[in-house]
């Protein structure tokens, strides 16, 4: 028998142990806590740099906060003051007076369209279900003509047909 015809040994107890065998001679303990290492140094520097490094307008936007704030306390009495001014003024006072006539020139029309609206309403909510359920089964017989056979196809177009006839 030839030696390339010669089987392999099953068992790890029959095959040879190579002599310079990395697992067995050197340890990967040092390069790993290595790599660890800078690992958690890249860590701290990301962090570090996206907190304090990159954002320097964080400061600013709190300054601005502050004095924007103050800003607007001091405003509020004038901005109180100027409102009040226009209340009273006479421009305002007459386009107060014109919507109060206006509102009340329209104010039958008003209630004649809520009595209409109190009639209608309970019909379209009469009409509303019949309604969709029709047009549902209206669509779902197009859907099923458009996704038939040919042979199918002149039965499910009278259907639709029909359909589209209702009493509606």
């Amino acid at each position: 028998m030839s030696d390339s015809n010669k089987p392999l040994p099953s068992q790890p107890e029959d095959r040879p142990v190579p002599k310079e065998d990395p697992i067995t001679t050197s340890s990967l303990a040092m390069p790993i806590a290595i790599s660890s290492l800078l690992l958690i140094v890249t860590l701290v520097w990301a962090l570090y740099d996206e907190i304090l490094g990159l954002r320097p307008w964080i400061e600013y936007q709190g300054e601005f906060i502050e004095a924007y704030r103050d800003a607007l306390t001091e405003m509020k009495p004038l901005r109180a003051q100027e409102e009040a001014e226009i209340y009273e003024s006479e421009g305002y006072l007459e386009l107060q007076q014109a919507l109060q006539e206006a509102e009340t020139a329209v104010e039958g029309q008003l209630a004649d369209v809520e009595q209409e609206e109190g009639i209608l309403r309970p019909r379209l909510a009469a009409i509303s279900k019949p309604f969709t359920t029709a047009r549902s089964r209206l669509q779902a017989a197009i859907y099923l003509l458009e996704t038939a056979g040919e042979s199918s196809k002149p039965g499910l177009q009278e259907d639709l047909d029909a359909l589209r006839a209702g009493p509606y």
